[in-house]
């Protein structure tokens, strides 16, 4: 989901915008929507017992990226 996230936002400042012109409302409610699917795994991730602490710290940093 960072990846598509990141996508998203290159395309958007490659083209000199915010969002796509004329499609604001989906463009928003799509990055809101990553937003969301990405701080659902960062839960699910956290609640597994054998992750690393590295793996939780990195989905953490990229949560933290994505805002």
């Amino acid at each position: 989901m960072f990846y598509v996230h990141n996508q998203v936002k290159q395309r958007w400042a490659s083209a000199g915008v915010s969002a796509p012109a004329g499609d604001n409302e989906t463009a928003e409610s799509h990055v809101l929507n990553l937003r969301k699917r990405a701080a659902i795994l960062v839960t699910f991730a956290s609640l597994l017992k054998n992750m690393p602490a590295e793996v939780g710290s990195t989905l953490a940093h990229m949560e933290v990226m994505m805002m």
